[in-house]
């Protein structure tokens, strides 16, 4: 039987309060510039994206800058002088972020999904799956794709590259599920109106384009997974199993209460007053709190494993991640990450006041877990949780399970947001590159965990949690 130590709070969503309004971003010698001052609204934005990329992004301050932006420039301006539609514009700048390979360098697009082809998609243990159909079509509930149009279809998959800014393809497969008829029309595999897919039974299903509002879905059933992890609001919380000698530290978000006063002592928000503000985060947790009772927790229950689920944990605040970490190791033995920041007018703007250190470290030594720890990550894991990834990994702590990030181990992050003045169009863009503790491993392009499980069809459907079992099974 277990006890549950969980922190029972009102939480109002961290991101209600994240949101500010963007940064628009100007430059003087662009629109004093003769082709400013002669072009229609996309291609006057388009200027300002490439002087702002070219001026923030670290990666044009590298010896070898992976584009050009010249070239760039010259063919883009003419090819805008023919849209007229924001969401094209919006996506032609996505079509240049993408090729930073930069999953924090990204363009908001509103990609039109009311018009797809009736099948849904699943991506486990490097296969495909049909996830789900249109009635009718149930008897291909739980085939495996193999092509598309005759073309395989992780090269389909591959081919929408350009639609979105990745890390690397783990992230690219992971976020679509569906293929719509705007990210069809234009694609090189495009070959016939419908669309053939082909599963490994050798039987075939043919799709044309339908109203999202239209599909009477039908959907694989799957049973409640066996497992403590939970979908939830809450950005961190804990159960304790006294019989397995266990604490789960469920970690969701980088994000807590100091988060966001640092956010509101670098920017303020909408105008409140300090008051106002802690009024308003009140029922926000705060993880250095969370983790001195967690701990406690454990050194009273004479606990002796700790599991930290970062599965699809997209980020944040990386300082909570140190946070963590400093239970699980001297904080002056850890070795952390190295961070090269471009300096920019955006980052002025959008960090404008300067911010006093609101995160504290255990620098307790005897407080140190000593215990065995197990890190569980997913494809969803990126960002400050990735990074968290990466320092356990390279300070030898504890035990990484799950599958391969979606991240880069080293990765260029930190986001600045803006909007272009003319467009409005919205994104972000990294202003820092960072560098793991083991140098020498910096050009991976995925963190394979020590204890490589891929999560299969079969454990999807029986609601199997691999990675939970693993760890019950090795106590």
């Amino acid at each position: 039987m277990k006890n549950k130590f969980l922190l029972l709070l009102a939480l109002l969503p961290i991101t209600v309060f994240a949101q500010q309004s963007n940064i628009i971003y100007t430059d003087s010698v662009v629109m004093n510039s003769k082709q400013y001052l002669k072009g229609n609204d996309y291609q006057k934005d388009f200027l300002l994206f490439l002087n702002m990329l070219e001026n923030t992004h670290p990666a044009f301050a590298m010896e070898n800058p992976p584009l050009d932006i010249k070239k760039i420039r010259k063919v883009g301006y003419k090819e805008l002088k023919k849209i007229n539609d924001s969401e094209k514009f919006a996506l032609y700048l996505e079509s240049i972020a993408s090729q930073l390979h930069d999953g924090h360098t990204y363009i908001h697009c509103n990609y039109p999904s009311d018009t797809i082809f009736p099948m849904a998609f699943k991506y486990l243990n490097n296969e495909f799956f049909i996830q789900g159909v249109e009635e009718g079509n149930d008897e291909f509930i739980g085939k495996k794709i193999l092509t598309v149009n005759g073309f395989d279809m992780y090269d389909v998959m591959m081919s929408f590259g350009s639609l979105l800014s990745c890390d690397n393809d783990i992230f690219l497969i992971e976020r679509f599920n569906c293929i719509t008829k705007f990210c069809w029309k234009d694609n090189k595999y495009n070959t016939q109106e419908a669309l053939t897919v082909t599963c490994d039974d050798g039987s075939s299903l043919n799709l044309n384009y339908l109203s999202a509002k239209e599909i009477k879905w039908k959907w694989v059933e799957t049973k409640p997974l066996q497992s403590p992890y939970q979908k939830t609001q809450m950005p961190f919380r804990y159960e304790v199993y006294p019989e397995n000698g266990i604490c789960y530290l469920q970690f969701s978000s980088c994000k807590d209460k100091n988060t966001l006063r640092f956010q509101f002592q670098a920017r303020g928000f909408n105008g409140m007053t300090e008051e106002e503000f802690e009024e308003k985060i009140k029922d926000i947790p705060q993880f250095d709190m969370f983790l001195e009772e967690v701990f406690d927790t454990i050194q009273k229950l004479d606990i002796q494993t700790l599991v930290v689920d970062a599965r699809s944990n997209s980020g944040g605040n990386s300082m909570l991640c140190n946070q963590l970490l400093s239970w699980l190791k001297p904080v002056d033995e850890i070795k952390s990450f190295d961070s090269q920041k471009r300096i920019s007018k955006l980052m002025e703007t959008n960090y404008p006041n300067a911010v006093g250190n609101l995160f504290t470290m255990n620098t307790d030594a005897d407080k140190v877990f000593k215990g065995n720890v197990y890190f569980i990550q997913d494809n969803g894991t990126f960002s400050s949780a990735a990074m968290l990834i990466v320092m356990a990994t390279d300070n030898n702590i504890g035990t990484v399970i799950g599958e391969a990030g979606s991240y880069r181990p080293c990765h260029f992050g930190d986001v600045l947001s803006y909007e272009l003045p003319n467009t409005h169009v919205k994104g972000g863009v990294s202003h820092a590159y960072f560098m793991r503790p083991d140098k020498d491993a910096c050009g991976e392009n995925s963190l394979i965990p020590t204890i490589h499980i891929q999560r299969t069809w079969q454990d999807f459907i029986e609601g199997n949690d691999p990675w939970w079992q693993y760890i019950l099974n090795n106590q």
